[in-house]
């Protein structure tokens, strides 16, 4: 019954030999040896039909249950319903929506803890933003391990990456600092690739193991249980809608453009070439792109293009370059020059910022007004991510724009366009419009 509840089925498993060979079923377990994550203990215990017992050999800790006080901000009350439900359960996941303050959450329990702690991030731009972000609400130098610096301190900042090189390479001194280590926290814990794994079990004292994602468990089982055997269970959430009503984060209006039906993709052929024709190379698409982004700079809004490749953001930067101030960045850009053109953007000397998915998760650009979504796509996870990006809420901000496109080139990428329309109109946190490129205009300029 253990093993079942911890067992998920392989995606494309059917096209290997050994399933046709009937040498595999196709499945995997995170139970091995009769052993499995202490993260996924709940979902154990939920298995089993008879009595069980739980031996805890580990010794008694006591945690004041006091709201920490942070420097230079007052904790919303979810958040602090979010931080006592953490040092209660000792483990878990809080999903909150993006731009509602988890990183506060994390930094309040820090504080609370008092213990050598560990905020494991994955990009560069996260490491910097999330250190600042510590050493802004604490008031103390918090140390850095990542982008060419080893700093640990009692309370550090690390990008996944570098720790599970370090810990692949047995250098002693990573795994001294890991074993040490009370309290960690996962940031967006969704990700739980095999690197978050690694870097989980070289931590045995850390009995503080915090999750913190806007979508986490969204996306089948692997992803599930994969997940929570980093930290746990979803320990506290709060829906997107409610923040929005309670005026937390600005209310995303959704507008889907409809293209022409127009450059037509070859209905018998591989993903990447229909991905290329479709998207990417698609004239009337990146014409369509470009004529919404420089019309909606030109109305003041500070405007964001995310795309999937470098290629595409090349493309649309030389286009929309023609009629505005437009930069595109990526990951092979420096981590300085990207906080720079974020700065660019949101002090207005440039109009138009075209990314990669290095800004897909996380990244604060609070004036952002208008999000385009030019790269396409149909993951949950990355739509909630993407289309977070401006709603932070600010004085000046309580609705944000969020443009994304009905592709009818291809079968497929219709099939995905209507699923980013069913996943937001099931949401009622989204404004949802369907509508032509004249008519979104109109309705922009005379609400």
């Amino acid at each position: 019954m253990v093993k079942s509840a911890l067992t998920y089925a392989v995606k494309g498993a059917e096209h290997t030999p050994r399933f046709r060979q009937g040498k595999w079923d196709g499945t995997k377990s995170l139970m091995r040896y009769s052993r499995f994550p202490a993260g996924l203990l709940s979902l154990v215990l939920d298995s089993t039909l008879g009595p069980h017992e739980i031996e805890d050999n580990r010794p008694e800790q006591s945690v004041k249950l006091s709201t920490p006080n942070l420097r230079g901000i007052k904790l919303r009350d979810y958040q602090k319903e979010a931080i006592d439900a953490f040092l209660k359960n000792e483990r878990g996941i809080i999903r909150l929506a993006t731009r509602s303050g988890k990183t506060v959450i994390a930094i309040g329990i820090c504080k609370a803890l008092k213990k050598k702690s560990l905020f494991v991030t994955h990009t560069k731009d996260l490491l910097k933003q999330a250190r600042a972000e510590f050493e802004d609400k604490l008031g103390k130098e918090i140390g850095q391990i990542g982008d060419g610096e080893w700093n640990p301190r009692k309370i550090t900042i690390a990008t996944v990456q570098t720790l599970a090189r370090k810990i692949k390479q047995r250098e002693k001194s990573t795994l001294n600092e890991l074993a040490q280590v009370e309290y960690v926290v996962f940031d967006e814990c969704h990700r739980a690739s095999t690197s978050y794994q690694a870097v989980s079990l070289a931590m045995p004292k850390a009995r503080w193991r915090l999750g913190l994602s806007a979508t986490a468990c969204i996306t089948g089982k692997e992803n599930s249980l994969y997940t929570q055997a980093l930290t746990g269970p979803i320990i506290y959430e709060i829906d997107m809608e409610k923040l929005v009503d309670e005026g937390r984060i600005a209310k995303p209006v959704v507008y889907f453009i409809d293209i022409p039906n127009k450059n037509k993709v070859k209905e018998w052929t591989k993903w990447p070439s229909i991905y290329q024709d479709g998207i990417v190379q698609h004239h009337v698409r990146n014409l369509l792109v470009t004529n919404v982004a420089v019309r909606m700079s030109r109305m003041h809004k500070v405007v964001l293009v995310l795309v999937e490749s470098v290629e595409h953001g090349h493309t649309l930067e030389s286009l929309i370059g023609k009629y505005c101030v437009c930069q595109f960045v990526s990951g092979s850009d420096l981590t300085e020059d990207r906080k720079e053109a974020l700065e660019d953007l949101q002090k207005r000397r440039i109009d138009v910022l075209v990314a990669t998915r290095i800004f897909d998760e996380g990244v604060d650009i609070p004036l952002v007004d208008c999000t385009i979504m030019a790269a396409g796509g149909k993951s949950p996870i990355q739509l909630y991510q993407r289309y977070g990006r401006g709603i932070t809420k600010t004085p000046t901000k309580a609705e944000t724009l969020i443009i994304d496109f009905i592709d009818r080139s291809h079968p497929r990428l219709k099939e995905h366009s209507y699923e980013r329309m069913a996943i937001v109109n099931d949401d009622k946190a989204f404004q949802v419009h369907t509508t032509t490129l004249d008519q979104l205009f109109e309705r922009l300029t005379n609400p």
